[in-house]
């Protein structure tokens, strides 16, 4: 009888243990898909002409330009020949949230004319071939002109350089476990225009 008392607790607390790897594992993958995608965004910001980042963060609330982002999707693949597509970000504030058709933008809780990027992204495949997929949302902020201060000795020098930086905030939910909420996350890099200099 103590035995198998014995043999039962521990059954229990082997499930238990498989059951919260098992979901330590799916959150991993829901994270790893998120921060992934947003930093491919951010590594093609990094490459865009600073001109057309620059004329999408100057466009204005109402008449917005996206930065030209693009991205290679299975749930875009599967319906065309096309192995890459348009996939836009557009940079807040916006007022106007149906600048263009396929792009979903909804208002950000607790900003002034922030606004969500919403994109589909698949992070798994069923048994039947199915995708199995969660929802992201992107708010793309750029703060143009970075200015700085160079001291050397008694000598200090006032430098303005043609830069801006891009911040991404992006949330995201585990599908698999709704219970957990939403995640959020941050990426933030300064680029310069050489060049412009």
């Amino acid at each position: 009888m103590v035995g198998m008392l014995v043999f039962t607790l521990l059954a229990l607390g082997m499930t238990s243990s498989v059951l919260q790897t098992r979901r330590l594992a799916q959150l991993n993958i829901v994270r790893n898909t998120a921060y992934t995608i947003a930093q491919g965004y951010m590594e093609q910001m990094m490459s865009i002409d600073p001109t057309d980042m620059l004329n999408a963060a100057g466009s204005g609330p109402t008449h917005p330009l996206p930065v030209p982002t693009m991205s290679v999707s299975y749930l875009t693949a599967a319906n065309s020949t096309a192995i890459q597509t348009s996939d836009p970000l557009y940079v807040s504030p916006i007022s106007n949230l149906t600048p263009a058709t396929n792009v979903t933008l909804i208002p950000r809780t607790g900003t002034t004319s922030d606004v969500w990027n919403v994109k589909n992204v698949m992070i798994a495949m069923n048994d039947n071939g199915t995708p199995i997929t969660m929802t992201e949302d992107f708010d793309l902020n750029i703060v143009q002109g970075v200015s700085s201060n160079i001291t050397n000795g008694n000598t200090s020098i006032s430098l303005t350089v043609p830069a801006f930086l891009i911040e991404l905030d992006f949330q995201y939910t585990c599908p698999a476990y709704p219970a957990v909420g939403t995640q959020n996350g941050t990426l933030r890099v300064a680029r310069t225009d050489v060049a412009g200099i």
